[in-house]
């Protein structure tokens, strides 16, 4: 179960001129982003300049936030550390203090190998009962999540629920929710890709709707496969569902195999070159009964095979089955959704 859907506000931590947290001026932006309407408060994250905290800031920063919260929204505290043995003492503390979830950064400047990840995120999973989301901000850490190993973090490990893709790369992200079929709860941490994020996860918006800003659409981004939406005023929309006094919210109208329209996209095939590459690709997509509009092929700079496909799929149950048959062919190296 997700820790909140929506928006979660990243808060400052406020100092006074003497360098001590503002506790009263904490409380008073906890109060304004709540009654602003944020569906959750996120404290002591990059924003809050958590590294630059001592472990007693730290520990009482996430303890304020969670008194001055008072239940109101869910209070997810950033608890990730470049040491193993920090990240789970403020893991620990922040669950003792209440928190409802944690934000697991990386660990920073230490450059982890992915199998390095799966132990970090792992020990801190094992030390507290609360749900985590991994924080994947490579720009800022020099470290990046793979999809394959946040795929297995949360496959294997139970209260690893999510996380808050900060690459940039909306073909990573894809790649996460094709591994984990959709499941995984997948949060945003660019703004200016969130709308594009939306449709690369299949979001389709119905065309009779358009968004706007301000529009409550952030949710979607965790559950996009095959998912077509109305706007919760749209007349178009199912009479039990409509709210036409909730204009910018959207209500879900058909769901994975049940998407009755097709709808094109790319896929990028990246293989060792062989001479019966593009009879074995084009045999899969003719016994998936896949329409291909279109299939270029050119060389990576490291001498392997790439070819872009543009298809037309029914619905999301088919993406995958072809994604995986292709896969499966001998040389195939990865099948992705590039961003766009």
């Amino acid at each position: 179960m997700a820790i909140f859907k929506g928006a979660g506000v990243a808060i400052v931590t406020p100092m006074k001129n003497n360098e001590e947290v503002n506790y009263d001026k904490l409380e008073e932006l906890i109060n304004q982003q709540i009654d602003g309407g944020t569906d959750a408060i996120v404290i002591a994250g990059t924003t809050g300049e958590s590294a630059t905290l001592t472990m007693e800031e730290h520990r009482d920063v996430i303890k304020a936030a969670i008194e001055f919260t008072k239940h109101r929204v869910p209070v997810v505290a950033g608890t990730g550390s470049n040491c193993t043995r920090t990240a789970i003492q403020l893991s620990q503390e922040a669950e003792e203090a209440g928190a409802d979830g944690l934000l697991a950064v990386t660990p920073y400047y230490n450059k982890a190998t992915q199998g390095g990840l799966i132990r970090y995120y792992t020990e801190i999973a094992e030390a507290v009962k609360l749900p985590i989301i991994m924080y994947n901000v490579p720009g800022r850490t020099g470290c990046n999540i793979m999809p394959e190993t946040a795929a297995t973090l949360f496959k294997t490990v139970e209260n690893i629920v999510g996380i808050k893709e900060a690459t940039g790369s909306l073909a990573q992200a894809s790649r996460l929710m094709y591994l984990t079929d959709g499941k995984i709860d997948l949060y945003s941490g660019e703004d200016g890709i969130v709308v594009q994020g939306l449709s690369n996860c299949l979001v389709k918006f119905s065309k009779c709707c358009t968004p706007v800003p301000g529009d409550d659409i952030v949710g979607f981004i965790t559950r996009g496969y095959g998912v077509s939406v109305h706007r919760a005023d749209c007349p178009n929309a199912d009479p039990a569902r409509r709210k036409p006094s909730e204009a910018g919210r959207w209500i879900k109208v058909s769901w994975g195999s049940d998407t009755r329209e097709s709808y094109r996209t790319t896929l990028e095939v990246v293989a060792k070159d062989r001479l019966n590459l593009i009879v074995d690709i084009s045999t899969v997509l003719s016994s998936t009964k896949t329409h291909v509009s279109s299939m270029n092929a050119r060389s990576t700079p490291d001498g392997f095979a790439l070819l872009s496909l543009d298809i037309d799929v029914p619905d999301s149950e088919q993406l995958r089955t072809v994604m995986r048959r292709l896969e499966q062919i001998s040389g195939v190296m990865r099948v992705t959704r590039p961003a766009g």
